[in-house]
């Protein structure tokens, strides 16, 4: 946890320092507000997701013993990867099979992509 808080904290910094001429002492109402409309309602999703990553953690360790908890949360880490590739695939996918819904090649790949999921 320590690593993670440090390395975080070192590139973010690094970070600040090469984005640092993008910076400006500038307030814009307007620009707060468009801000404000596009990211206020995503506060409760993310509390949400949260509540619900990490709460479980909690009431398992309540119910079964702190070492079991602790697996289980080593086990949602090391999934990550794969729900980061599967979440791409689901955000590209949809514009994608839109995008070739009126071509020839349209049938082919939306069978292979029906076999995908019913054959992994």
């Amino acid at each position: 946890m320590w690593g993670t808080l440090l390395g975080n904290l070192i590139f973010s910094g690094i970070g600040w320092w090469m984005t640092r001429p993008q910076y400006a002492r500038v307030f814009s109402p307007v620009v707060l507000r468009g801000m404000l409309l596009l990211g206020l309602p995503l506060v409760p999703a993310t509390v949400a997701y949260w509540v619900i990553n990490f709460s479980n953690r909690w009431f398992l360790a309540g119910i079964t013993s702190l070492e079991q908890a602790a697996i289980y949360g080593l086990a949602t880490n090391l999934s990550a990867p794969v729900v980061l590739i599967v979440t791409a695939f689901q955000i590209a996918w949809v514009p994608f099979s839109l995008s070739i819904a009126r071509h020839e090649s349209a049938g082919p790949v939306y069978a292979r992509h029906a076999a995908v999921i019913i054959w992994p």
